[in-house]
């Protein structure tokens, strides 16, 4: 239905979660790495703050997925107003 109703939110949503995956493929051996060790390496500034940046593309979709289907499917008496 949301391929019908709101293709570029899902193709935002499905972009947001393929870069989240490859944040984590490409960052989990670092971040093990430094919580083994306790040292942090200079780089890994840097990565929290993409991590962060993923976190909050995924959130603010999500979000903007919910209010979409709230408005298009109203249930339990739901009005316009809600």
């Amino acid at each position: 239905m949301m391929k019908i109703y709101c293709p570029e939110l899902l193709e935002d949503f499905d972009a947001a979660v393929i870069s989240r995956g490859a944040w984590v493929r490409n960052n989990r051996k670092l971040i093990k790495a430094s919580l083994k060790t306790g040292e942090m390496p200079p780089e890994l500034t840097i990565i929290l703050s993409e991590s962060v940046q993923t976190v909050t593309n995924l959130e603010h979709l999500k979000a903007a997925i919910v209010t979409t289907i709230k408005h298009k499917y109203p249930l339990g008496g739901a009005t316009e107003q809600d």
